[in-house]
């Protein structure tokens, strides 16, 4: 995962966390769904190489 990846995640976290102790539900609801697509960007932007470890563990741990 990419430096730019890691930081932009630790900033949509931060501003979901303000939305869920500060604000009302439809801004905790927008921050949650930037959390997600923050997430799921970044996880587009893994390597294969990468992404076949990711599932290699998550099989581990899952039994499959």
């Amino acid at each position: 995962m990419t430096l730019a990846d890691m930081q932009n995640l630790m900033q949509v976290k931060e501003r979901w966390t303000h939305a869920t102790m500060n604000q009302g539900t439809i801004a905790q609801l927008q921050a949650q769904a930037g959390f997600y697509a923050a997430v799921c960007n970044s996880v587009n932007n893994l390597i294969a190489h990468d992404l076949h470890h990711v599932e290699m563990v998550i099989d581990e741990e899952t039994g499959e």
